[in-house]
């Protein structure tokens, strides 16, 4: 979720797959309603050459020092598990002009730090997790 609404969130877990999945959101005009994230951030790097108005994101676990790691891949967002992130991350990427999303929350208790802290986008296995803590 991002700003309260559904983000459609495509995840590259093979090359060869780059091609289809730009032409699909180019075809549907899903420019802002959609964000293709990867582990294999060379993918990321070639959909955002392919379409740069697609929104793209940095898969990682991990806590990086930087969030050039986002900037090499020329994404928009760095992707990453919940338990690695903190607020000075979160500080530090938006100073970068970065969004930071987050996965996968799948308790309602463990929301409120994050989005405190003022993560972007939080993905879950259970949306009613999120729809109710939203309401």
């Amino acid at each position: 979720m991002i700003d309260k609404q559904v983000l459609l969130i495509i995840e590259l877990k093979e090359e060869g797959t780059e091609r289809s999945v730009v032409d699909l959101l180019v075809r549907n005009n899903l420019f802002d309603k959609a964000c293709v994230i990867s582990f294999w951030h060379r993918l990321v790097k070639t959909v955002k050459e392919m379409d740069g108005r697609i929104k793209t994101g940095v898969l990682l676990v991990g806590s990086p020092v930087d969030a050039c790691i986002a900037a090499q891949a020329s994404a928009d967002a760095l992707v990453m598990k919940y338990s690695f992130v903190d607020r000075e991350l979160v500080k530090m990427a938006h100073e970068k002009g970065l969004k930071v999303f987050i996965w996968n929350i799948d308790d309602q208790d463990l929301l409120k730090p994050y989005v405190d802290m003022g993560v972007d986008a939080i993905g879950t296995n259970d949306p009613r997790v999120l729809a109710k803590y939203f309401r």
